[in-house]
């Protein structure tokens, strides 16, 4: 057990360094999860939650998945780190006697499980270390990143997770102020397509867990702004998969 901790270890710190080789294989769903750790989500009942929606995610990894989190930060786009970006292998058996093969399939699923809490280890040691230096949030700089994640892997499912209060508050934009009218939503939009800054997210499902503002009406506002904002990228954001908590992961 010893010598699979130093493994699997050593294989998240080289995973870290940058994304790994585009997955060839011809299923699977790459999950790419962005966590707000802005001092504005630094309570520990939100970490709590966050900490409970990656169990329910990390249950649904499936052999041929991948996983990869990352942190929300002020500058995004030219910031944003991994604390994980895992490949779960599909399980190949080396014989084909049935009982051996059960056997292989029961060690690999225990391996699978393994992997799976280590790297629930590195999140949660992610989630409740200190993150004062963040002050602010850069969303849609983290989008421009989910984007090229989803085109390396290049697999048939995409989901996107983002855990945050989802305030922007970039060098372009600070949603605690602004007044999002219709117009506003859409001149906003149109900027960030005029400016090449709007990611292609097609087909990617979307999950917002989080979300919370000073009062409701800024909360439903700020909701509409990234329904409108998801729709004009070509992602699937339903209203239930938007809120404060994440009801279930389905995928």
């Amino acid at each position: 057990m010893k010598r699979f901790s130093y493994i699997l270890f050593f294989a998240l710190l080289f995973s870290s360094c940058g994304l790994i080789k585009k997955n060839n294989q011809k299923n699977g769903k790459c999950v790419c999860a962005l966590f707000d750790l802005s001092y504005s989500t630094h309570r520990k009942n939100v970490r709590r939650s966050y900490a409970a929606d990656m169990r329910k995610i990390m249950q649904k990894m499936r052999p041929g998945d991948v996983l990869v989190a990352g942190l929300i930060t002020q500058k995004s786009i030219s910031e944003l780190s991994f604390c994980v970006q895992y490949e779960f292998n599909k399980f190949k058996a080396t014989t084909d006697n049935p009982l051996y093969k059960k056997a292989e399939r029961r060690q690999y699923l225990n391996s699978m499980q393994a992997i799976k809490d280590s790297l629930l280890t590195v999140v949660d040691s992610t989630l409740f270390r200190s993150h004062n230096r963040i002050m602010k949030t850069e969303i849609m700089g983290a989008l421009q990143v989910a984007d090229r994640i989803f085109r390396v892997y290049d697999l048939p499912n995409n989901i996107l997770v983002i855990m945050s209060d989802m305030i922007e508050d970039s060098q372009f934009y600070r949603f605690q102020n602004e007044n999002l009218s219709d117009r506003r939503i859409q001149a906003i939009i149109n900027n960030e397509k005029k400016n090449e800054r709007l990611p292609s997210l097609t087909n990617v499902k979307v999950y917002v867990t989080g979300a919370m503002a000073k009062n409701r009406k800024r909360q439903l506002l700020i909701q509409k702004f990234w329904q409108e904002y998801f729709q004009a990228c070509g992602a699937d954001l339903a209203p239930e998969n938007y809120g404060s908590v994440m009801v279930r992961f389905t995928e």
